[in-house]
């Protein structure tokens, strides 16, 4: 179970106060939590540097981060310099450096794999990451990368609600021996314990995929169908388990110090192979719907 710290950035979250989220952030480092999720577009690095800074005051050592370069900095002395700012305010080597989202995406400059791949290499030769990944990226690009470097980390949107690397994406990375992470395992809150805020005008979530029209009933139901089946206390936890079993490693954002009671109920949560078959299905009628797009904004 990785904690996911793009709340803490002070952006996109219009719902989230910054202070709280640190707070969160702080009492998960003193609860044991030593694996962490971030990326210095959340914030403009402010997610990153806060991370950095609430590890060096626990002193603690053996923490794993994971981040990404973001697919305006691809350019190999941008990429070089990215990582070196990101390790700078993280204060140490990361576990894994991912490209974010493929080149040429979000109106940004398209850049030759082959240069992106070899200066991802040179981070890791620099001793500034230990392994290099993909996130967001389609079996065709990664097949492209592979080409010039191995893919040794990745991440992906995964939840009951949207599970579209589960036609090429996913069979793929269990091939290469890769555990990829979930981000947003809980469908951006939809799944997430509690009432849902309002999220307001300039929240990212205005355009995600899942927060739009028919897609929102259908998600309000899957979730009313799983409070049915497993109490309004649990089913969030069942759901972390579902994609546990699923094989992914799940990446919980908190932005409050009592989220941690998710991820720690999650982790007593074991599924059968006929629940996690029934999950799947209850959300079965959404996967045609997204039309097979890896991107859940849109």
């Amino acid at each position: 179970m990785i904690i996911g710290t793009w709340q803490s950035g002070g952006s996109s979250w219009k719902t989230v106060s910054t202070d709280t989220a640190h707070a969160a952030l702080r009492h998960a480092i003193e609860t044991g939590h030593r694996d962490f999720d971030t990326a210095p577009s959340y914030g403009d690095g402010v997610a990153e540097a806060a991370l950095g800074r609430l590890l060096r005051e626990a002193g603690v050592s053996d923490a794993r981060v994971f981040t990404k370069i973001p697919p305006d900095r691809l350019r190999r002395d941008q990429l070089l310099a990215t990582a070196r700012e990101s390790v700078e305010r993280l204060g140490r080597p990361v576990e894994a450096l991912l490209v974010h989202w493929p080149a040429g995406t979000m109106g940004c400059e398209p850049v030759p794999t082959e240069e992106i791949a070899h200066a991802m290499l040179e981070a890791k030769a620099q001793g500034l990451t230990r392994r290099i990944g993909l996130s967001n990226h389609s079996l065709a690009e990664i097949q492209d990368f592979e080409r010039f470097a191995p893919v040794e980390a990745a991440q992906y949107a995964y939840s009951p609600l949207y599970r579209v690397i589960e036609a090429d994406v996913l069979p793929y990375l269990r091939g290469l021996g890769v555990t990829p992470q979930a981000y947003s395992p809980l469908a951006q809150g939809l799944l997430a314990p509690g009432p849902r805020a309002p999220i307001g005008e300039g929240d990212h979530r205005n355009w995600v995929r899942l927060f739009k029209g028919d897609l929102l009933a259908q998600c309000q139901a899957f979730r009313t169908t799983l409070i049915e089946a497993y109490g309004e206390q649990d089913f969030s936890a069942v759901v972390l388990a579902w994609v546990r079993a699923k094989g992914l490693s799940p990446i919980v954002g908190i932005h409050r110090p009592e989220h941690l009671d998710l991820p720690q109920r999650a982790r007593t949560v074991t599924l059968s192979e006929e629940e996690v078959a029934r999950i799947d299905a209850w959300g079965a009628p959404l996967l045609a719907q997204v039309d097979g797009q890896l991107s859940m904004w849109g």
